[in-house]
Formats: structure tokens, sequence, C-alpha cells
């Protein structure tokens, strides 16, 4: 999960939830589109090959609106059922992407350190042979002036001397 939201974001995600069951907007748009598109479309299919007329007008529009209440009843359950099961996946997504963050997020971070533990070796080891250069420059100035019999005086370059 994110930590830090910024207030934009929490408004954000504050106005893609309907306050209805808690069901986000965008599925909440198409499934009520594709839940009244089905109780149309059967209330006219019923009436143009199944409906056959009562006697009185008003037995005809019972027996009608039994059907359709019926049929939307079962269609409301399978459109929620639709719904929970697409909210269900598209958590399981944000999950699985939040997981994937992190992991990029700590990849990012070790990456990071790795880099700075380089640059800080390579700068150790660059002034290792600087020292080292030094001592072996002082050494062989040291030896050649053993070799020709001169006094050599010069402190070692990290400015101890020889007692």
């Amino acid at each position: 999960m994110r930590k830090h939201d910024t207030s934009e974001e929490k408004e954000e995600k504050e106005e893609k939830v309907v306050n209805f069951l808690g069901i986000k907007q965008s599925w909440w748009q198409v499934t009520s589109k594709f839940h009244s598109f089905l109780i149309g479309g059967y209330g006219f299919w019923y009436l143009l090959f199944e409906f056959e007329p009562r006697p009185t007008l008003s037995e005809s529009i019972y027996h009608f609106g039994v059907h359709i209440l019926v049929v939307s009843g079962v269609v409301t359950i399978f459109t929620i059922a639709g719904i929970n099961i697409g909210d269900f996946f598209m958590m399981l997504h944000e999950w699985y992407r939040e997981r994937r963050d992190e992991r990029r997020r700590e990849m990012e971070a070790n990456l990071r350190a790795a880099e700075e533990a380089t640059l800080a070796s390579e700068e150790a080891n660059a002034h290792l042979r600087q020292h080292l250069a030094a001592w072996n420059a002082w050494n062989q100035r040291r030896l050649r002036a053993l070799a020709s019999g001169e006094p050599f005086d010069e402190p070692p370059p990290n400015g101890t001397e020889r007692h």
C-alpha cells in the first residue's frame, strides 16, 4: 500500500467511488447500462414472442409486470455478482501492482546504495593508489640515495620518522 498519497490523489480516489456498496464509479456506469439493456431487451423480446394477451388490459399489464420483475431480480443478482467479481479482480490487480512497485522501489534503492558504495570504494582506491605512489616514489629516492652513499633525511610520506 502507498504510504504517501498526496491530497490530489486522495480526492481522485474519492471521486471514483460511488457511495453505494463501495462500488467503483466506472463499474457502476458499465453495469447499470448492461443491466438496463438486459431488462429492456427481455421486455421487448417477451412482448414480441412470448406474451399471450389476457382478457383485460389490466391482467395483461400485470402478467407482463410479473415477468419483468422476476427477470429484473435475476439480472440484478447477476449484475451485482459480476460487479463484485470484477471488483475482486481489480483489487488483486491493485495489490499486484503495488507489490511490483514496492519491489521496483527496493531494487532502485539497492542499486543506488550499490552505486554509492562503488563510488566510495573507487575514491578509497584512488586515495590508496596515490598513497602507494607517494611511498613508492619516496622508497625509490631512498634506495637511490643509499646506492650512491648519500645521506637520506627525507621523512616518509605519512609524516612518520624512523627512530
